[in-house]
């Protein structure tokens, strides 16, 4: 998700990309729950955790809200939470992104 919205993909794209890892996730959900399985002892917690393995849309939706919201993208968010540099930061644009021919 957050090299999609580094390169600039639509976020209905993102979402429904993410909508798609529930295919892949799905026959580990249960191992993957019963792991967190201390965690959903808290129902705040169990409720975030449930909707995470469930990839649904509306939650890639609010987590790319809060993205912008808090960061203003995925490139603030690099930068103000995990130290990378703006070089750094149109270095990764610039090897990700499409190549004119």
């Amino acid at each position: 998700m957050l090299i999609l919205d580094l390169v600039g993909v639509p976020d209905e794209e993102i979402v429904r990309d993410y909508a798609l890892t529930r295919v892949g996730i799905e026959p580990m959900r249960e191992m993957m729950a019963g792991r967190f399985s201390a965690l959903l002892l808290d129902p705040e917690v169990a409720e975030a955790t449930v909707s995470a393995l469930s990839c649904t849309p509306s939650y890639m939706r609010v987590t790319l809200k809060m993205l912008r919201e808090e960061y203003g993208g995925a490139a603030g968010y690099l930068k103000d939470r995990l130290g990378f540099s703006d070089e750094d930061v149109a270095k990764i644009i610039e090897n990700l992104s499409p190549k004119e021919e």
